[in-house]
């Protein structure tokens, strides 16, 4: 995905219904999953021996049957096993918390993934009445 696709796609769905924005959302989580559970050593062993529609959400009302994690969770997990197996990590950034909860933890992201955040933050931003400087 180019940066300029991204950016359109965080544009479109602004002012959408919220049926719209919901379907959105579904399809979304079904590829993240997907691709979280076929591509994530970390995933792959969370979720193993689990069927496949025990992952596939049918509705977001679903999400409550998928296994979840938490900061303890990713904090234990060996760096390398929450890469996808396609991932170069010397690509990605380091991006520390604060620690607000007691223990920093450090994000790894891709450029296209601190732009695409920046551009939901400034569509925020804007949104609620901001102003270039």
């Amino acid at each position: 995905m180019s940066w300029f696709s991204a950016w359109r796609a965080v544009l479109s769905n602004a002012g959408r219904s919220s049926a719209e924005i919901q379907t959105f959302q579904l399809g979304a989580l079904r590829r993240i999953l997907a691709h979280a559970h076929s591509n994530v050593s970390a995933y792959r062993q969370l979720y193993a021996g689990l069927s496949p529609s025990a992952i596939e959400p049918r509705s977001l009302a679903d999400l409550g049957r998928i296994t979840t994690t938490d900061r303890a969770w990713y904090q234990r997990q060996p760096e390398a096993d929450l890469l996808a197996d396609s991932a170069r990590r010397a690509t990605l950034g380091a991006y520390c918390t604060t620690g607000s909860s007691g223990q920093p933890m450090t994000v790894l992201r891709t450029a296209l993934e601190s732009r695409l955040l920046e551009a939901f933050r400034l569509r925020a931003f804007f949104g609620y009445g901001g102003e270039d400087p």
